[in-house]
């Protein structure tokens, strides 16, 4: 399984507001090492653009260690090239056609955004999902 991961806006902030949750928990797996985040600018923009949203202010947004996952992360210097796949949102386009140019594996709490079967074996999977297999995977 790749410990490449693109992870999905709705990750981000679920992290930020459940400590213990997957999504924390893959968010810990970036911040010791164990998982690379693959970014692009356009991505880097929407992370910023909603932590900075009114109503996460409550939850202490943009979270502590925001700046440290992104520093962390592999940035493509360019938007990925677009896939014939059609999206209800174009915003979650870029981190499907990121996936799919990187080999990545994508992680959203959204999975009925994205194409469920891709005949190139880009996977998308859900945050516990995710961190099963990667539990599983280190037993």
């Amino acid at each position: 399984m790749s410990r490449l991961v693109i992870l999905d806006t709705n990750v981000i902030v679920s992290g930020g507001i459940k400590s213990e949750s997957p999504p924390a928990q893959i968010i810990e797996q970036i911040l010791t090492g164990n998982l690379i985040m693959l970014t692009c600018p356009e991505i880097v923009s929407e992370y910023l653009e909603v932590m900075a949203r009114p109503k996460f202010k409550q939850f202490g947004f943009p979270p502590f260690w925001l700046k440290t996952c992104l520093k962390l992360s592999h940035q493509t210097r360019e938007t990925p090239k677009p896939t014939a796949h059609i999206f209800t949102d174009p915003k979650d386009a870029v981190f499907y056609h990121l996936a799919v140019s990187y080999k990545a594996i994508l992680i959203t709490g959204n999975l009925k955004h994205f194409p469920e079967d891709d005949p190139i074996g880009t996977r998308v999977m859900s945050p516990r999902e995710y961190m099963t297999l990667l539990k599983i995977q280190q037993e």
